[in-house]
């Protein structure tokens, strides 16, 4: 396992969830994205491992924020 942080995979769910909450999103959007990749072996669509977690969770974060806005009147 990599030992730096954001590219340790899998990473500690401690860290994702920190890294969650200094973007301002909430814990339970960061074990959202915990459990998804968890249960895909930290793979992305392709089957390729990720390099990156940090990079998918700001993917993840922006896709959640454009979803907000598109379903608030």
């Amino acid at each position: 396992m990599k030992q730096s942080i954001g590219k340790s995979i899998p990473p500690l769910k401690e860290h994702v969830v920190i890294y969650f909450l200094q973007k301002g999103c909430s814990e339970n959007l960061a074990l959202d994205f915990f459990r998804h990749f968890d249960e895909r072996k930290w793979r992305n669509l392709q089957g390729d491992s990720l390099s990156n977690w940090k990079v998918n969770a700001w993917d993840w974060i922006l896709k959640q924020v454009i979803l907000k806005r598109n379903i608030e009147p």
